[in-house]
């Protein structure tokens, strides 16, 4: 199984749903990972403005190795 981190960062009334870009191979280094980001966005927060972030681990299985995108 490999995973993504999945980011939902809110700014105000706005948000925005991101990635770091990265799979992993392990939850373990996804989770190593995830935390220093989330740390990361946290320290870099817009000031005077209400914001948040949560971000988790997400396992990405292959059910239908071979078959396009389009035909899933």
């Amino acid at each position: 199984m490999m995973y993504v981190i999945a980011i939902v960062m809110f700014m105000g009334p706005e948000y925005k749903v991101a990635s770091n870009q990265m799979l992993y191979n392990e939850l373990y280094l996804c989770e190593e990972g995830r935390r220093i980001l989330t740390q990361n966005l946290l320290d870099t927060a817009p000031k005077g403005i209400s914001s948040a972030v949560f971000s988790k681990c997400v396992g990405l299985t292959i059910e239908d190795e071979g078959v396009s995108a389009k035909d899933l």
